[in-house]
Parts: structure tokens; C-alpha cells; sequence
């Protein structure tokens, strides 16, 4: 019973993700439909280890769901910076290589995408999370925290990447 959640919790923080653009105008809305994205991002993988449904699909679908958060989040963050952003959006996009790169490592090697969730991602993306909410709040000088921790990690995932010995994605070797 309920073996399904974690993969739907993780579905529900994509669709999330897609919907935020078109709650711009609606601020209050933004923020709740965020935080609770955020929160399905909390909960997904937990739950599924506990239900003792935690493997390779739901994974996948966590991951997925991770970048169009990511992507939502740097929209936001490009939105209520303006030209300002246009640094902190080179340096996501810097991430994002480095990202792309660690997945074409994986796809090498074991032949399939092998997200690593390691305890560096699970940093960074708590920090990534809380970009618009530094921003909405002014604090733009943290945003480059946040870029750089999100490097770090994407550093980190390209290293393990191309020195695990085996596909599972949550063994570092």
C-alpha cells in the first residue's frame, strides 16, 4: 500500500516546477507551490527507503524533477534580480556543464544515466532551494554562497562519477 508515493511525491515536485512561471503574478501563490516542491523533495526519499521501494526508477524520477525545480528556481532568481543576475546565471550555467558532464560520465561507463545522490548534492540542492527566498528577501551576496556550493557538489558528483565501481547510485565507490 502506498508503494507508489515516493515516485509521485517526486512527479509532483516536476509538475511544481512547471506551474511556478505561471503563478509570477500571484506572489503568495509562488511561494506556497514552491515550498511545496520543496517539501516533496524532503520527503520523497525517506519515504520510499522506508517503504523499501528506494532503487534506480525512482532515482530518475527524483532527479528529473531536481532539475526542473533547479530551473525553476533560476528563472525566479533571474526574474526578481534582473540585470543583475546575468553573473549568478553564467555561474548556474557553469553548474550545469560540469552536471551534464558528471551524467555523460555515467552514461559511459554503466550505459545508463546514474544519478549519485551524494551528500555534497544533497547540500547543494537545499542551498539552491532557498536562492529565490534569498532573493525575495534581498540578500543577493548569498546568492554567491549558493553558486558556490552548488559548484562544489557538481564537482564533487563528476569525481565520484568517474570513480565508482559500480551503478548504484547512492555507493560513493
Amino acid at each position: 500500500m502506498g508503494r507508489w508515493l515516493p515516485d509521485a511525491l517526486s512527479a509532483a515536485r516536476g509538475v511544481l516546477a512547471l506551474a511556478l512561471p505561471l503563478t509570477v503574478d500571484r506572489p503568495a501563490l509562488l511561494v506556497t507551490l514552491y515550498l511545496a516542491a520543496g517539501l516533496t523533495d524532503a520527503l520523497d526519499g525517506p519515504l520510499a527507503r522506508r517503504l523499501g521501494t528506494a532503487g534506480p526508477r525512482g532515482a530518475r524520477i527524483d532527479s528529473a524533477a531536481d532539475v526542473l525545480l533547479f530551473v525553476a528556481a533560476t528563472w525566479l532568481v533571474a526574474r526578481l534580480l534582473g540585470d543583475a543576475a546575468v553573473q549568478l546565471l553564467a555561474a548556474a550555467a557553469g553548474v550545469a556543464v560540469i552536471k551534464v558532464a558528471a551524467v555523460a560520465v555515467g552514461v559511459r561507463r554503466f550505459r545508463r544515466v546514474v544519478p549519485r545522490h551524494t551528500a555534497a548534492n544533497r547540500v547543494a540542492g537545499l542551498a539552491v532551494f532557498t536562492a529565490p527566498l534569498l532573493a525575495l528577501a534581498g540578500w543577493t551576496g548569498a546568492l554567491w554562497c549558493v553558486a558556490a556550493v552548488a559548484g562544489a557538489a557538481a564537482v564533487d558528483e563528476l569525481v565520484v562519477q568517474s570513480r565508482a565501481a559500480t551503478p548504484d547510485p547512492d555507493r560513493r565507490t
